[in-house]
């Protein structure tokens, strides 16, 4: 079988799309928890569909870039996709973890700050060389993503205080349904 970078790009395009079509249908059976990690709520379905609309920018942009480039391309979207998958396990957990479990809460922190691109994290170096090899090949619409993923990263505070809130919700609500 022969890898394909067109391929590649409209399929994690099409199956990113169709999870934000499905975020209505979602939103009639919130609030709901599906594991004692994971609860769906309307702010988690708000970030996911914020999360996986940049993302399915992020690939639409970054395949133009991609494009003249040699190597295994289709790489890229698989981890693409696996972040994405990351920062809405991030954006679904559950509120208090830390409390209940520290050391998972502690890692949950650390996407997070590598997400919003604090310096010493693995985002921030990530987020650099992009940056560096954006202006020295003069690709302005590659550093305004950039920009834009920081910011959406930067709103990420509510979800900081969600982790290590001292409520920890019993879910009469996601119970009740």
């Amino acid at each position: 079988m022969r890898r394909r970078h067109l391929a590649a790009a409209i399929m994690t395009v099409v199956g990113l799309g169709g999870a934000v079509m499905t975020m209505p249908l979602a939103a009639r059976v919130v609030p709901r928890q599906i594991t004692p990690l994971l609860i769906v709520d309307g702010y988690g379905l708000f970030y996911m569909a914020l999360l996986i609309t940049a993302s399915m920018i992020v690939v639409i942009m970054a395949y133009g870039y991609l494009q003249g480039r040699e190597g295994n391309l289709e790489e890229f979207y698989v981890l693409l996709l696996l972040a994405t998958l990351g920062a809405v396990v991030l954006t679904l957990s559950n509120h208090g973890l830390f409390w209940r479990q520290p050391w998972l809460a502690l890692v949950f922190t650390a996407a997070l700050l590598s997400l919003t691109g604090i310096p010493l994290t693995a985002g921030f170096v990530g987020k650099f060389y992009v940056l560096v090899d954006g202006v020295e090949s003069v690709l302005w619409p590659l550093i305004l993503l950039l920009v834009f993923g920081s910011a959406v990263g930067a709103t990420a505070e509510p979800l900081a205080r969600k982790l290590y809130s001292r409520k920890v919700p019993r879910n009469a609500a996601c119970a009740a349904k």
